[in-house]
């Protein structure tokens, strides 16, 4: 079903099981520890896993064709909440947590970085389509460090 998202907290491997909606765990020997079943009743039948990210006790999960592409799960794979709805975003590609939970999102379809609280509030938007210095022609993966600076993967 092929292989979607990976992270890590130090002491496991998360991997996103794209179609089967699963994450499973591994320890850094690569031995699977568990296979979590992300129970969301928020899916349509081609929903699927494009990226995953982690906090201490969470593991957010962006969705592709779902009404709620990014969503919050215990790390049993119950929900918790629903971070951001699909009227939010264009074309979620990837994303990160920052030091203070929040989600820091490549928006593909508009060519933005947006920044979403932990209750999916928009925050910040920065960027536009374009070629010029802030400008991103296909905005694609995105991470953050410990200062807070935001590095993106433009395919221009």
């Amino acid at each position: 079903y092929g292989l979607s998202g990976i992270c890590t907290d130090n002491t496991h491997i998360y991997v996103g099981e794209s179609m089967n909606m699963k994450i499973t765990v591994l320890t850094p020997e690569l031995e699977v520890v568990q296979r979590i079943s992300l129970n969301t009743k928020f899916k349509q039948d081609d929903t699927y896993i494009r990226d995953l990210s982690l906090s201490r006790d969470e593991v957010y999960v962006c969705f592709v064709n779902s009404d709620y592409p990014i969503q919050a799960f215990t790390k049993q794979g119950i929900l918790t909440r629903c971070i951001t709805h699909k009227d939010m975003l264009d074309g979620v590609m990837f994303f990160c947590i920052d030091q203070q939970l929040n989600i820091i999102v490549s928006d593909y379809g508009c060519c933005k970085v947006k920044t979403f609280s932990n209750d999916g509030e928009l925050m910040y938007t920065f960027g536009n389509r374009g070629t010029a210095l802030g400008e991103f022609s296909g905005l694609w993966g995105i991470s953050v460090n410990d200062l807070c600076h935001i590095v993106t993967v433009d395919e221009g």
